[in-house]
């Protein structure tokens, strides 16, 4: 089932007012709702692969069909309090800048909808927004990663682990292991 009031929530809760006569506005709609979904957020939308990613027809119809609503979003009061921390994550981890929600976005789509390993995904993202710059697509992805993909606890532990090995080697290395 579709939900659009919990996506106008959402961009409410975001502090986002879409345009949606301009192009860049709707590419934030379409990408920001993906990922708010796989993480989490239930709004119902299909998507698949189109030009500029990642894209749900049935949204962009009602985007154009209560124009006003999204435009001006107010609380509607539908997200639980899950949805609601899923909102405020994806605030903490992207600016709401295009480019940055596009790559993400794609690059989420490719993981999560069509089944690809993180290579793999971030080569076929890379391809496909080869005409934004390449620092900026490794900022998006890794921000797609921290949001949608955090390590388990058992992967932080061994993270945290292996850093301290190398730490200490580097330290023994530059004669301050006595620090």
């Amino acid at each position: 089932m579709l939900n659009r009031d919990r996506v106008i929530e959402s961009f409410h809760q975001l502090g986002f007012a879409p345009r949606v006569g301009e192009f860049e506005d709707r590419i934030l709609i379409q990408k920001s709702v993906l990922l708010l979904q796989l993480k989490g957020l239930r709004t119902g939308y299909p998507y698949r692969l189109y030009i500029r990613g990642p894209y749900c027809e049935e949204l962009n119809r009602e985007v154009f069909a209560h124009r006003a609503e999204f435009e001006s979003p107010v609380s509607r009061g539908t997200l639980d309090e899950k949805e609601q921390a899923i909102v405020a994550a994806f605030g903490e981890t992207f600016d709401l800048r295009p480019n940055q929600v596009e790559v993400a976005g794609t690059y989420a789509f490719f993981v999560s909808c069509a089944g690809l390993d993180h290579i793999e995904a971030s080569r076929r993202t890379r391809k496909l927004k080869s005409f934004i710059p390449a620092a900026q697509q490794a900022v998006a992805i890794a921000r797609a990663k921290r949001f949608l993909y955090p390590p388990t606890d058992e992967e932080t532990r061994e993270m945290k682990e292996e850093f301290a090995l190398w730490e200490r080697a580097s330290l023994a290395f530059t004669g301050r292991d006595h620090e």
